[in-house]
Formats: C-alpha cells, structure tokens, sequence
C-alpha cells in the first residue's frame, strides 16, 4: 500500500494529479481518493491521507520501486480557503 499525505496547510482539495495514469500500471491493484472539493488538513495519522494505492509485486525490492514510482508520478493540490472562495 503506498499513501499519498498532504503535508502543507489546511485548505480545500483542489486535485490528485497522476491518478488517473497510476492506475494503468502494471503491479496497482485499485486507488482510492478524497473527491476534490472538500476540505483537507495536513496529513498528520492514519486515516487521514488523500490517497491510498494497492500495490503488488513478486519482491521487496520491486514493490520499494513501485512506491517510488506512485509517490513522484502523484502531486496533491490544495488551494487556500480563502483563495478557493474567490
């Protein structure tokens, strides 16, 4: 399982950015996302991240890859509140 935090500040979710691409590689097997549009804090448990990625792979070594992989093809973006309302 690879998670995908919001470590900035409190905001409205604007975008998941590389979701939708992650999705067709081989070794995931299902996403699961917070809907844009709602309000995120910074990711500070379990539980409270704005994506989770189901992984699968035949060693350590490429699943460590695979992680690798999803945490730089995926980019959050949370817009102020106050911006968001502009």
């Amino acid at each position: 399982m690879c998670f995908i935090r919001h470590d900035g500040p409190a905001g409205i979710l604007h975008a998941v950015h590389g979701l939708d691409a992650v999705r067709t590689w081989t070794g995931v097997e299902g996403v699961t996302a917070t809907p844009p549009g709602g309000p995120v804090g910074t990711t500070t448990a379990l539980g409270a991240e704005i994506a989770k990625v189901r992984l699968a792979a035949p060693d350590d070594t490429r699943l460590a890859a695979l992680i690798a992989r999803v945490r730089a093809a995926v980019h959050v973006e949370v817009v102020e509140r106050e911006a968001s309302a502009a």
